[in-house]
């Protein structure tokens, strides 16, 4: 009788502790939700507006893991932006060179991806364009375009190919006077990152993450099996030419048609080539999807430095990689996609 009193109390301890498991797990946010609703903010970020939407029941909760999302992208904001003077990059940039430099954890896992795509790019993804960005904002408020003379004297001091990586010491080093990063191309898909991270890490089975259009869709939404996407004509911006269905994946969209130059009333991409020194002319945009935020981001920019044929090509090397390219050509959109871009796309797209 005493050994069976025993295990009445065992059995009895073990559902209890197996109950309050799973309404800690239920509570994290662990199990999807059913009935779960939209919780979405936005915050002026990284120079573009930042939603986070995610479905969830428990408003304290999710409202806390969406407050430290938007402060993961902060502390990214304050370590890669070459706008604010404190930071890391900022003090690389106006450090004396040549020279060696060590970096932050976060700025080396930069470094080594940038590293990474400008070698499976083929040169065309380069963070040390911030000179030729500087030359041509001069242009802009000069309204005079560069002359030959000034963008070689500028591309003397851009090259990836002018910055030696020291792993053992976690060092970066550059080899040429007046040399200057700019990670624009890669830090805002990094910050998405981290924020996704945030989401994960808590237990919760969905977000979307969208800064300025660059995405990441974690999950999938509430009683749906995809976060859906459109991607705009480039030439009539209001008009969706195709709605993309998405689930933890990344899409980034880069283009000439939001942002540019303007000299002489005549408009230029805000995106360099690295190999010429000019902003880049053939590709109007370019979207890509991949399994990190950070990694489409920067094979966007790559790809809008290459044309069209080409860029398909080195997409197709690449796993885990898709891609849409558009180009005009003689006022028609042009379109060119990886084999596996029409797998994420959906069927019956209204083009209004």
């Amino acid at each position: 009788m005493a050994r069976r009193n025993i295990l009445e109390v065992v059995l009895v301890a073990f559902f209890v502790l197996v109950l309050v498991s799973l309404v800690v797990l239920y509570r994290t946010g662990y199990f999807t939700e059913t009935g779960a609703k939209l919780n979405r903010e936005v915050r002026t970020m990284m120079g573009t507006y930042v939603h986070i939407s995610t479905f969830h029941r428990h408003d304290d909760f999710i409202k806390k893991n969406i407050e430290k999302a938007f402060d993961a992208i902060g502390n990214v904001e304050n370590i890669m932006s070459i706008y604010k003077e404190d930071s890391e990059v900022s003090k690389l940039n106006t450090a004396q060179k040549p020279g060696r430099y060590p970096v932050s954890d976060e700025m080396w896992y930069l470094l080594t991806v940038s590293d990474e795509i400008h070698k499976l790019s083929e040169g065309a993804f380069d963070i040390t364009v911030k000179p030729l960005m500087d030359m041509w904002t001069q242009a802009v408020k000069e309204d005079t375009l560069p002359t030959d003379t000034q963008i070689r004297d500028t591309m003397a001091k851009v090259g990836w190919d002018k910055i030696v990586l020291h792993p053992a010491t976690k060092e970066i080093e550059f080899t040429v006077e007046g040399m200057e990063l700019t990670l624009s191309g890669i830090a805002k898909g990094y910050a998405i990152d981290r924020a996704v991270a945030v989401f994960r890490k808590a237990g919760v089975s969905n977000c979307l993450v969208d800064a300025g259009g660059d995405v990441y869709c974690y999950g999938k939404p509430d009683k749906r099996d995809f976060w859906n996407i459109g991607v705009r004509d480039p030439i009539k911006n209001t008009r969706i030419i195709k709605v993309l269905n998405l689930k933890d994946v990344s899409v980034v969209t880069s283009g000439n048609y939001a942002r540019y130059y303007k000299i002489k009333d005549k408009e230029f991409s805000q995106i360099f080539s690295p190999k010429t020194g000019e902003p880049v002319k053939v590709n109007t945009s370019v979207t890509v999807i991949s399994d990190s935020a950070t990694r489409a981001d920067a094979w966007a920019t790559a790809l809008m430095a290459l044309d069209p044929e080409e860029g398909v090509r080195v997409v197709e090397k690449n796993d885990n990689l898709e891609a849409l390219i558009l180009s005009t050509l003689r006022g028609k959109l042009d379109i060119r996609k990886s084999s596996g871009f029409e797998n994420y796309e959906r069927k019956n797209v209204s083009r209004r």
